[in-house]
């Protein structure tokens, strides 16, 4: 049975000083090629820069971000109209783009067959008369109420009286 790698976070926080090591992580370190590996990579990053920000003085780095902030002027921003301007410049070019896309439809066959789109695909599989059947199960809008023309009831079919039957229950 092999021992289980020691922590990634615990060898960051040995490698650079924040902690130490037990006995037998201290063991497995010294057996374990992959988990000394990356002790010393860890313990190299940490070194990285070291020389150079030791040198710094962090009164005077302080200072001198004061002093810019100061003494710069702010970074330019574009004016508010020419933001807008830029905004609509572009969305009228993609619209010309659609436009002038649509325009150019091929005119003659070019091997591509139009694709029907089915917006209510529970209604692919049925047919002319169900269809028709669903299409008046539907209610009208207020405007488009059935009024059936003044006939006799020997003359009214079958989808006439289903038709009235509904507009009495409602």
């Amino acid at each position: 049975m092999s021992t289980p790698h020691i922590d990634p976070d615990r060898l960051a926080d040995t490698a650079l000083g924040n902690a130490m090591l037990s006995d037998a992580e201290s063991a497995h370190l010294a057996g374990c090629a992959e988990c000394r590996l990356e002790h010393e990579l860890v313990s190299a990053a940490g070194r990285l820069g070291g020389v150079e920000t030791a040198s710094l003085s962090g009164a005077r780095v302080a200072e001198v971000v004061r002093h810019r902030l100061a003494n710069e002027p702010p970074a330019r921003r574009a004016p508010v109209r020419a933001t807008w301007l830029v905004g609509l410049a572009a969305a009228a070019a993609l619209a010309l783009a659609v436009w002038y896309g649509a325009t150019r439809a091929p005119s003659g066959p070019t091997g591509v067959v139009p694709v029907e789109v089915s917006v209510l695909h529970e209604l692919d599989d049925l047919a002319e008369p169900e269809l028709e059947a669903v299409l008046e199960s539907i209610p009208l809008a207020a405007g488009a109420v059935f009024h059936p023309e003044p006939a006799t009831l020997e003359e009214l079919n079958v989808n006439d009286l289903e038709r009235l039957l509904r507009s009495m229950e409602e």
